[in-house]
């Protein structure tokens, strides 16, 4: 649990608040802020370095979990060393006040209203698709799947498994979702962008599948109640077990402390 703890820090605040803290560009302008908005300034700086980070790292096809978090202890502790005492406000920064309670109430709400979100992880509707997407780059490390069962399939005969449609650009879907990109290569790519997804593969970095699911929340569950309010139910009423999986995991997958691991999992496009 202090691990997970740990490394959420250090992906969702720890670079943001150093970088805010810089002793650059105006610096007293951010310290002059309330200690709640500075807060939310170093959780959004965090949080978009990692995700730009996972999607660089995942579009050169070396995404690791682990190396994110190993690049931004780096970056984390040259910033430390090299502005050290610099990096304090020196009391010059207003302090927490009451005020401070409406962001967290407001977040506590969020919370109540929409977690634990509702396990869609199934393929062929947008929450499904992104929860494939994410736990695909998270598993392959790619933002491109490469599918040997499609470079498999003679070209005589590919038109009737991947029809192209008469068109050079388009070769049929993989499955719901998945298009192919070449099926010569046999590389396979989700169709929505991967800036969401990229949260999710870091939610599966922490927590494994669950961790995925839990890194939804409610804008999964807004989403669905968008699509299709007549097959979703309240947020506060969906199950807790999920209705289909479109992630393929082992069979020995188990709950350990409220982490679901999910090793050696197959393609995650793959649907059952």
């Amino acid at each position: 649990m202090l691990r997970t703890l740990a490394w959420a820090m250090l992906l969702g605040y720890v670079p943001g608040a150093l970088v805010y803290r810089l002793p650059l560009a105006q610096r007293e302008h951010r310290a002059a802020l309330p200690a709640d908005e500075r807060v939310f300034w170093a959780v959004i700086l965090s949080a978009l370095w990692s995700l730009v980070l996972v999607l660089a790292l995942a579009g050169a096809g070396r995404y690791r979990f682990d190396l994110v978090l190993i690049i931004n202890a780096a970056i984390s502790i040259v910033i430390a060393g090299w502005w050290r005492a610099r990096l304090s406000y020196r009391g010059r920064a207003p302090a927490i006040s009451w005020t401070s309670a409406v962001p967290i109430a407001i977040a506590c709400l969020g919370l109540w209203l929409y977690f634990p979100s509702s396990e869609y992880v199934i393929g062929g509707k947008d929450p499904g698709t992104y929860m494939n997407e994410g736990v695909q780059i998270a598993q392959g490390g790619t933002l491109v799947i490469h599918e040997p069962v499609v470079s498999s399939v003679p070209e005589s005969t590919r038109d009737l498994f991947f029809p192209s449609h008469n068109s050079p650009w388009y070769y049929g879907v993989r499955f719901m979702g998945f298009f192919i990109d070449d099926p010569h290569d046999g590389t396979v790519i989700g169709q929505f962008p991967h800036l969401f997804p990229a949260s999710i593969a870091l939610g599966y970095g922490l927590n494994g599948l669950s961790g995925a699911r839990q890194a939804v929340g409610g804008q999964d569950a807004e989403v669905r109640r968008h699509h299709a309010p007549h097959e979703v139910p309240h947020p506060r009423e969906a199950p807790h077990e999920p209705r289909g999986v479109g992630v393929r995991v082992p069979g020995d997958q188990r709950e350990q402390g409220g982490r679901a691991q999910a090793r050696d999992a197959p393609h995650a496009a793959s649907s059952p």
